[in-house]
């Protein structure tokens, strides 16, 4: 280890760690990122759609990177699960087009975390065939034709990880907001 960075990188991490120390609110549960559906996945899907007001909202579960413990939560734990500066991005796609993202997903044995919509997979279903019925969060059945708006990082909105589905959306915008921040609010 060279010296002076290692005395950089002390005094870097000196100046951050009020900042990173700073509670933002409190876990009641530990929220994780296991598989299928993580509770890490739906704090941050919520707080995206929340924060963007839109109907559905879509997060790759490999740009999750960390757990929360009960108890605490501070602004360093934030930036721990969510290191990348993904922003959130809006766009409009068909039902047929959030069902295809999906299965996108599934294909490449990842599942997407969600909020505003449900939906149920058979495994052992053929690829693009995989997901067996996807609702909104009513329970009402998402229709093919209709069109929903939807926020998703800046990632996968531009086809990142596969999901080509995405990248077919119309009328997007690139809101600048950090998922960070938008998890902050949350």
């Amino acid at each position: 280890a060279d010296s002076s960075w290692t005395a950089r990188v002390a005094r870097w991490n000196a100046n951050v760690a009020p900042i990173a120390a700073t509670v933002l609110g409190d876990a009641a549960i530990a929220l994780h990122r296991r598989r299928p559906e993580s509770t890490i996945g739906d704090f941050i899907c919520d707080a995206m759609r929340a924060d963007a007001g839109v109907d559905i909202a879509l997060q790759n579960p490999g740009g999750m990177r960390a757990d929360l413990d009960a108890g605490p939560i501070t602004r360093g734990d934030i930036y721990a699960v969510m290191p990348f500066d993904s922003t959130i991005v809006t766009l409009e796609l068909t039902g047929a087009l959030v069902k295809r993202a999906l299965e996108q997903s599934l294909h490449n044995q990842r599942i997407t975390q969600v909020s505003g919509i449900r939906y149920t997979i058979d495994e052992r279903k053929p690829d693009f065939q995989k997901i067996t019925t996807l609702t909104l969060a009513d329970g009402t059945p998402v229709d093919d034709a209709k069109t929903y708006k939807v926020a998703a990082n800046n990632f996968m909105a531009s086809g990142g990880d596969n999901y080509d589905a995405l990248a077919q959306g119309r009328n997007r915008t690139d809101t600048g907001r950090m998922i960070r921040d938008a998890m902050e609010a949350w």
